[in-house]
C-alpha cells in the first residue's frame, strides 16, 4: 500500500486502528477491509494474542450436545 499526504496518514491510522481491533478486541469486519488489513500487517507476529469464540461456535458446541 502506498500512503501519501495528511489524508493517506488518516487511512493508515484507520487501518491499523481495525488491525488492533480485530486483534486485540475480537471485532469483526468485511473480508475486503481484512484483505487490506492483512496485507498492510504482513510480517507482524502477536505472541499473546486473545483468542475469541464467536456466538456461531458456541451455538455449534451447544446444539451438537
Amino acid at each position: 500500500m502506498n500512503f501519501q499526504g495528511d489524508n493517506e496518514m488518516d487511512k493508515l491510522l484507520a487501518l491499523s486502528m481495525v488491525w488492533a481491533n480485530h486483534v486485540f478486541m475480537g471485532c469483526r469486519y468485511s473480508d475486503e477491509l481484512l484483505g487490506r488489513v492483512f496485507a498492510m500487517a504482513k510480517g507482524i507476529h502477536v505472541d499473546d494474542a486473545p483468542h475469541f469464540t464467536t456466538r456461531d461456535e458456541i451455538m455449534k458446541r451447544v446444539c451438537l450436545h
